[in-house]
């Protein structure tokens, strides 16, 4: 993930799909993406059989997760997707639990600037001059019925390190209690 914290495009020339969502929509957006950018190469990864409708075989290729099965393949995958200079990962987020974990490790993993395409194929791009459209589309997907403060957004950024901290000083209060058991015996 690049450029997130400045607010600019960037050349679409080399773009990523993550096919987390219904294939009509994923369909819908690579039409878009073709008529608006016809010099480009878009590749796709997917966990659905068959290639999407529209998808030009010589300006893109479809990489199937389940051929990659285990945590060693899925590094190597995303290390591959890494290594070959995407400029844009463009993320499905519609909604549907389709594939979470793959799309973040990918956007995480892939030096490049990250799309957001919701359920209707509009898009915006994850950076801070589209803040208040991230926040409202998680207002929308968290259904939210109250004005969410920039405040809570980052307690929901902060609260897995929090959580990671309290999990360590758990593990290592734990693992002295059960070094001074096996010392000094049970006292």
């Amino acid at each position: 993930m690049r450029l997130v914290f400045r607010a600019v495009g960037v050349a679409m020339s080399r773009v990523l799909v993550v096919e987390s969502g219904p294939r009509p929509l994923a369909e819908r957006f690579l039409a878009h993406l073709y008529a608006s950018h016809p010099a480009q190469r878009v590749d796709v990864l997917t966990c659905v059989e068959g290639d999407p409708a529209g998808l030009q075989p010589d300006r893109g290729s479809v990489t199937r997760v389940h051929l990659h099965r285990g945590f060693t393949a899925r590094r190597a995958l995303i290390r591959d997707f890494a290594r070959s200079s995407y400029d844009v990962v463009a993320i499905l987020c519609t909604g549907h639990n389709i594939m979470t974990r793959w799309k973040w490790a990918v956007a995480l993993g892939v030096p490049a600037k990250v799309l957001i395409v919701n359920e209707n194929a509009d898009y915006f791009w994850l950076d801070s001059g589209n803040f208040a459209n991230l926040l409202a589309m998680l207002k929308q997907r968290l259904n939210w019925r109250v004005t969410a403060s920039p405040s809570l957004f980052f307690e929901l950024l902060a609260s897995p390190f929090v959580l990671l901290y309290l999990l360590a000083y758990s593990a290592w209060i734990h693992s002295r209690r059960a070094l001074r058991h096996l010392l000094h015996g049970n006292v």
